[in-house]
């Protein structure tokens, strides 16, 4: 390809990892920027220049991958590692913001994309099947809802639970809870991760005996391109084009009913080192691809 690539994350990060090997299968020359609290690397960078000193070296490139690291923090539980993490993140988006002619992904992303909620409508505009959801912190209507709903938070972080359970855990005054949820149909299994990289999808199928596979380490994934319509993945395609996404994974579970998938979420920085070990490499390369690829429309382009 012989293009430069910066891939920025956090030290503990198996998907940076990924990544970096997939540049590695593409021959590109590659600037690694891992962030570890206890030794953070150097970065020094003025506004207006398309280069990046990193420890005392200039370096430009012509891509760039940054995630916002959460490994860190989990390991050692400190609020100010999470505040460095978030700072590193927010100076790299900044620094790409800043530079026209870099290609990084979701460079253009709708504020829309991160609301749970307002994805949920777009996705039904678009014609994605979704579930039917009801959001309220009200103990009433929750206890109402009864066994055949889960409840989600609004703003994600969590795992989803069963309804009981989020009845149980969650903390009621005068018959209300101190935040809304998503509370929506139980779905089934299969379960559909589809990442979305460019203009192209890629489906994996998801088979566990828990609520939420994240929570299940022996959880079975596969590809399976073939288990999502083709008219589904075109909606979703024009669901992610509308929301400024170039790289993301669309979450969906079987309607128990009709054995359709029904879309639940669209994450913008998913995980996917776990989904790459499945497919032998061939996610993150398309991934680094979609970086590096002189065919590929630069982020300025897009935005004229």
């Amino acid at each position: 390809m012989g293009r430069r690539l910066l891939v920025a994350g956090g030290g503990r990060d198996p998907n940076i990892d990924c990544l970096l090997h997939a540049a590695e299968r593409a021959g590109c020359e590659t600037l690694t920027l891992r962030i570890n609290s206890a030794r953070p690397p150097m970065m020094n960078w003025t506004l207006g220049s398309a280069a990046l000193t990193i420890d005392g070296i200039e370096r430009q490139v012509d891509a760039a991958f940054i995630r916002h690291d959460v490994f860190d923090a989990l390991a050692n539980g400190r609020a100010s590692t999470a505040e460095s993490a978030y700072g590193w993140f927010s100076a790299l988006s900044g620094w790409c913001w800043s530079v026209p002619t870099l290609r990084w992904f979701n460079g253009h992303l709708s504020m829309q994309a991160t609301n749970k909620i307002a994805v949920l409508h777009a996705a039904r505009q678009m014609g994605l099947p979704v579930p039917a959801t009801h959001v309220s912190n009200s103990q009433e209507i929750t206890q109402r809802a009864g066994e055949h709903c889960i409840v989600k938070p609004v703003a994600g972080g969590t795992y989803c639970e069963t309804q009981q359970k989020a009845l149980d855990a969650t903390e009621w005054r005068v018959g209300r809870a101190a935040t809304p949820a998503l509370l929506q149909e139980r779905l089934t299994y299969p379960e559909y991760r589809v990442y979305v990289v460019g203009t192209t999808t890629r489906v994996f199928k998801i088979h566990s005996p828990m609520l939420d596979y994240r929570l299940d380490r022996n959880a079975r994934i596969e590809p399976s391109d073939s288990g999502m319509p083709v008219s589904m993945r075109a909606a979703l395609l024009r669901l992610c084009a509308s929301l400024g996404v170039d790289f993301g994974a669309a979450d969906f579970k079987t309607d128990p009913a009709t054995g359709t998938p029904v879309f639940l979420e669209l994450n913008t920085s998913p995980m996917f080192a776990a989904f790459d070990g499945v497919c032998e490499g061939q996610l993150a390369t398309a991934m680094t691809a979609a970086l590096l690829d002189d065919a590929a429309p630069r982020r300025a382009a897009a935005l004229r």
